[in-house]
């Protein structure tokens, strides 16, 4: 009997449903995604819900690093590569000069976000040969609440990642080998971590029996990594960093922790025996139908970067909200695609059994497999739109907060005349939702941190304002102690300027 390797490369002839190609369904709704995650975002922003951490941020860094000032930023007190290796900012800085607005990155953000689900369209049609399930599980990409809330987070390099990694993927079983190191490798330049997205990728390539691919990317990452994480960020930043500290419980600097880890294990599944992780875990499984359970070796791709964030103790990491399942997604969604094409190789290798095979007018096992991936694609879609209708951002989900996309014109108003009130060059502190239109000047802090600032803009309607009262009234009521008089006030948006 044959392998189930083998079972899975029969050559299923390449099956089109009737109506719109499939490619241009595919083209429309990724246009159609893109266009909902760039007005999502501007509306978000212009509603002045955007973070200043890190829209502000990365907003900064670019009209600094524009200006001849490379990734330089007043949030931290060191060069942001000290705290992130992100070089392909360095791309954006040249759109810079066309359109100098965080607006710009939104736009970008999630028009790159959207067209990761092209390259998995061509993967799925090269697994499942079909050409109407390898649309249908595009769609279902798109309609990933992970990817909603990433997408409505902001902008994140890390929102490249997907694509490099399914471009790469679907250069490998195309056979090419280099067209694919070239495709993953950039992927490098969007973050430091995902020099073990690489090691995940590298894996994958070895179970495609790419040997000389998978081991050239497992010591370009590992190459990578080390130098990047051991000598170059620390040289930066000429100390700790901040986000070591969220693995302080395993040891100090990036050496430490990886010491730690296989020194103290009891300390990781310690950890990792909070139920909230299950939960997360669980979570991220069911929401591509459990289908990486079936492709356990493809799975394991994915478990070195999940650890990574499972094992922090910053909760939106451990728990994958915001951006943190981005760079997870394309792993997890080829493992899925690899566990339809077992389900399928294990459908094929039941009917080998079955005597009607060879019975006149039998319509035989080329035909056959479509019947279990029809399906599984049914039980995806099923369990993709629970997890949108329970977890996405976005209209019609569970949680969809239409205030979070509009303004009451009476505020936006207020907001409108605060900024107007502070000078292009001073320095400022404002509340989240308002710094990161303000982030085009040299010194811009997040509020209740002052530095010093010649003005402090603050919003009593912010976000952080209403969840964390307490420390938004005392915070405001040190002001005057601090220098700083009261020059307007108006429907809960304040302006302070620092007294000479």
């Amino acid at each position: 009997m044959p392998e189930a390797r083998e079972l899975t490369e029969i050559p299923i002839a390449q099956k089109r449903s009737g109506g719109w190609p499939p490619q241009s369904i595919v083209l429309a709704m990724v246009a159609c995604a893109g266009t909902l995650f760039a007005v999502a975002g501007i509306l978000h922003h212009r509603a002045y819900h955007s973070a200043a951490e890190d829209l502000a941020f990365y907003d900064q860094i670019l009209w600094n690093t524009a200006h001849g000032r490379p990734f330089v930023t007043s949030f931290i007190s060191y060069n942001y590569l000290g705290q992130h290796m992100q070089l392909i900012l360095l791309a954006f800085v040249l759109l810079y000069r066309a359109w100098a607005a965080p607006e710009m990155l939104l736009v970008v953000g999630g028009l790159i976000a959207a067209a990761a689900a092209i390259p998995l369209y061509r993967i799925a049609r090269r697994l499942l040969h079909h050409e109407g399930a390898a649309a249908a599980v595009a769609g279902l990409y798109l309609l990933s609440p992970y990817l909603h809330n990433a997408t409505n987070f902001d902008f994140h390099p890390e929102q490249l990642a997907p694509l490099f990694v399914f471009l790469g993927y679907g250069y490998v079983l195309a056979g090419k080998p280099r067209a694919a190191f070239a495709a993953f490798v950039p992927m490098l330049l969007c973050k430091e971590d995902t020099a073990i997205l690489l090691i995940g990728v590298a894996w994958l390539c070895w179970l495609q029996r790419e040997r000389w691919l998978a081991g050239t990317l497992a010591f370009t990452a590992l190459l990578w990594g080390g130098v990047i994480t051991l000598w170059v960020m620390p040289h930066f930043r000429r100390g700790p960093s901040d986000l070591e500290m969220r693995y302080g419980y395993l040891g100090r600097g990036s050496g430490g922790i990886l010491f730690g880890i296989i020194t103290h294990p009891d300390r990781v599944l310690t950890h990792l025996w909070i139920p909230a992780i299950g939960v997360t875990v669980l979570a991220l499984v069911a929401s591509v139908g459990l289908m990486p359970l079936l492709a356990p070796r493809q799975a394991l791709a994915a478990v070195p970067l999940l650890l990574l964030h499972l094992l922090s103790t910053h909760a939106p990491q451990m728990l994958l909200h915001y951006h943190y399942s981005l760079e997870l997604l394309p792993l997890v969604w080829i493992a899925a695609l690899h566990g339809v094409v077992r389900a399928q190789a294990w459908y094929v290798e039941r009917q080998l059994h079955l005597p009607r095979l060879s019975e006149p007018g039998s319509i035989g096992i080329v035909a056959r497999p479509w019947r279990p991936t029809q399906a599984v694609i049914w039980w995806l879609g099923l369990c993709g739109v629970v997890a949108f209708a329970i977890a996405s951002p976005f209209p019609p989900a569970r949680i969809f907060t239409a205030t979070r996309f509009t303004d009451d014109p009476v505020h936006q108003r207020a907001v409108a005349t605060a900024l107007a009130l502070i000078p292009p060059a001073a320095s400022v502190s404002a509340q989240t939702g308002i710094a990161p239109h303000l982030a085009h000047r040299e010194q811009l802090s997040q509020f209740p941190t002052t530095d010093g600032a010649q003005y402090v803009l603050i919003d009593g309607s912010d976000d952080v304002a209403r969840s964390e009262p307490k420390m938004q009234a005392a915070a405001v009521f040190a002001l005057p102690a601090q220098g700083y008089k009261l020059i307007y006030a108006s429907d809960g948006v304040a302006v302070y300027a620092k007294d000479p």
